[in-house]
């Protein structure tokens, strides 16, 4: 008595199915083990490929948005840091000469000597960087802002001997320094040809950050320090009447300065506003991408567990009846 064909097909029928359902408790394993319905793109199907590649390539640019801005916090902080500081060495200024119209007689030495220490501070303030990169150069970021005092304590310091030769007002001291233009004012030239300086910050949006040291606020202040750090003792009556002509005059440019960086600084905090909400937009926005990347590429542990469960029950069931098959063969053999 031979084998019966019927048993040798069940049971090749039954091993082709045990071979099927190892596959996919292997298949099912992977899944519980790395949470991901495939190794590949391609075992998403085409639509879940194609999904996942276009929300990851979103979450990629707006991850490029989100460096660009944080980049930009980072510069606006220390540029915000900065702006303060020059508006404190100006007024600071200010108090010590109102403090001396008061006092009578000009302390020539100590004013001179305050406004020069101011003035140094003003010039390595707008010289701040930050990664090598300049802040108040606009779009020239590897050029310095402000370069030279000698031609500063020439252009305005030397001002001041027809200043107590002669009879100024307060507004003729004003006009004569603001005729001094930026050219003459020591700053380099980079920061005198820059343009203005932007970053994109999404895909339809470019924020300008432009400060740029030589704007007419940074100008009066360099102005109004350097006429007090330059101005001579008078020797009499007259100069010392014009001595307190210029020192008002100081007075009014830095106030006028501090002033103008003042809304400098407010601008600048708008934009710093705007770049913060920007910087939580996008991250809510990533995260929803993200979610839907979970979606499509994510397994359902849960799920994966029940139909692990399963495919064991299967295949133990499949390793019996191929066991009584092969009793049903020797039987009809013997």
């Amino acid at each position: 008595m031979g084998f019966s064909s019927s048993n040798i097909g069940a049971n090749l029928n039954t091993q082709f199915l045990l071979q099927m359902l190892r596959s996919q408790l292997n298949d099912t394993q992977r899944e519980i083990s790395s949470g991901k319905k495939s190794e590949t793109l391609a075992g998403l199907g085409n639509l879940g490929a194609s999904q996942s590649i276009a929300f990851r390539n979103k979450v990629n640019v707006l991850d490029g948005y989100t460096n660009n801005l944080k980049m930009a916090q980072t510069k606006f902080s220390v540029m915000d840091g900065a702006l303060g500081s020059i508006t404190d060495q100006a007024r600071n200024l200010m108090t010590t000469l109102r403090a001396q119209l008061q006092g009578g007689s000009p302390k020539s030495a100590i004013l001179s000597n305050e406004a020069d220490t101011n003035l140094q501070r003003v010039a390595e303030l707008l010289n701040t960087q930050v990664n090598g990169q300049y802040l108040f150069t606009g779009d020239n970021i590897y050029n310095t802002a402000f370069s030279s005092m000698t031609t500063l304590d020439t252009n305005i310091g030397g001002l001041n001997t027809g200043f107590l030769a002669g009879s100024p007002t307060v507004s003729s001291v004003v006009t004569a320094a603001r005729a001094v233009t930026t050219s003459n004012l020591g700053y380099s030239a980079g920061v005198l040809s820059a343009g203005n300086v932007s970053f994109r910050a999404d895909d339809s949006l470019d924020i300008d950050y432009t400060v740029n040291a030589s704007q007419s606020g940074f100008a009066d202040i360099l102005r109004g320090m350097n006429l007090i750090k330059n101005l001579p003792a008078p020797t009499n009556a007259t100069e010392q009447t014009n001595y307190w002509t210029v020192v008002n005059a100081a007075i009014q440019l830095l106030d006028q300065g501090a002033a103008a960086v003042d809304q400098y600084q407010g601008t600048l905090g708008n934009s710093a506003k705007l770049v913060d909400d920007l910087i939580s937009q996008h991250s809510e926005v990533s995260g929803n991408y993200q979610q839907f990347i979970g979606d499509i590429e994510d397994a359902d542990v849960a799920e994966s567990a029940t139909r692990l469960q399963s495919l064991q029950t299967q295949i133990q069931m499949s390793y019996t009846l191929i066991g009584q098959l092969k009793d049903l063969s020797l039987i009809n053999f013997l």
